[in-house]
């Protein structure tokens, strides 16, 4: 009999060991490509555009990842991130980055241990790219600077620093914001500070970064991203689907296309119909809820009013009626209820 030799280095001694919610962006509630993206928009879950600037991007998901042989894994998707507009001279107060935030409950496991950051990028333009994680506030921070060697090739890249005690700065260790990640694409003076120290400002970049929003031809993949305890790198966290779908539901859900949203018992004249939503999974925060489409409402068993987006019904507000009846409202494909707290 043949003893099978196990090998540690493939073994997930701490479960939920990455911090990074749809690190392999395999999640996108709310679409799989933003043309012209807004700064401030989100795109894939979790994570988000910003920019001021004249720079344009589309923000798509991707199928274009580092390979099995280099990262002895098995990866769907990335997130490309394509320059349609450029910022040719980054004035000051220009920035372009992605950024992630983490929640507070989930960085106090974080404060004064060593940590890594790992992650797989490719780029067309080469150079110093810089990384920058600022506190709640956005008034503590510190930035790590990282090299794209080769144009338009997979690389893996890993980041390892000491976080602080928590003494300064303005840190948050409950629901919002706990840290702001920052993968910077693009930065003015305004916002570029020294690296590899811990200081006081908001920052994402060193003098170093380049631009790379420079060019039409630019883009940028970023894939399989792990923020984790230790001083070192391990093998990347899979969780199941639904589990990854159920922590990104904290945050944003979408409910499109699901059928019935909800069924109420309405009274007569003067009386309330309301969409009884029911939340996919416990939310970081009270959501804005938001209708979208057209809905069908049922009375009896008989379609017989369609409700568009901006009506009261769908509202919940005041509908009319002579008698008591049973209401269902239906969505379409395209319609449904959507529920935000990001943070």
């Amino acid at each position: 009999m043949t003893a099978t030799k196990i090998n540690s280095d493939h073994l997930d001694i701490f479960v939920a060991k990455n911090a990074i919610i749809n690190g392999l962006f395999d999640i996108w509630q709310r679409g799989t490509s933003f043309a012209a993206i807004a700064g401030g928009t989100f795109h894939a879950d979790r994570f988000i555009y910003h920019k001021s600037g004249t720079m344009v991007h589309t923000i798509s998901r991707d199928t274009d990842v580092p390979t099995v042989a280099q990262t002895e894994m098995k990866i769907n998707y990335s997130l490309k991130i394509d320059c349609t507009t450029v910022d040719s001279s980054i004035a000051a107060g220009d920035y372009c980055f992605v950024g992630y935030t983490i929640e507070g409950y989930d960085i106090k496991r974080f404060i004064g241990q060593p940590i890594t950051l790992s992650f797989w990028v490719k780029a067309t333009k080469t150079g110093i790219y810089c990384f920058s994680i600022r506190t709640s506030n956005a008034d503590y921070h510190r930035i790590a600077e990282y090299t794209i060697n080769a144009a338009n090739t997979w690389e893996k890249k890993t980041i390892s620093f000491t976080m602080p005690d928590g003494s300064t700065g303005t840190w948050n260790f409950i629901n919002g914001a706990g840290l702001y990640l920052a993968f910077t694409l693009a930065c003015g003076s305004t916002y570029q500070a020294t690296k590899d120290v811990w200081a006081s400002g908001n920052a994402l970049a060193t003098s170093s970064q380049v631009n790379a929003t420079d060019s039409t031809d630019n883009n940028f993949w970023i894939t399989a991203i792990q923020f984790e305890l230790g001083s070192k790198a391990s093998v990347f966290e899979f969780r199941p689907i639904a589990q990854e779908l159920s922590l990104c539901q904290r945050y944003y859900f979408s409910l499109l296309g699901q059928g019935i949203v909800s069924i109420e018992t309405c009274g007569g004249t003067g009386t309330y119909n309301s969409i009884l939503i029911t939340y996919p999974s416990p939310m970081a925060a009270a959501p804005t809820i938001t209708i979208v489409g057209t809905f069908t409402k049922i009375n009896s068993g008989n379609p017989t009013v369609y409700y568009a987006s901006t009506d009261n019904f769908v509202l919940g507000v005041a509908a009319t009626g002579t008698m008591p009846v049973r209401v269902s409202c239906i969505s379409d494909a395209a319609s449904g209820v959507t529920g935000q707290a990001e943070i």
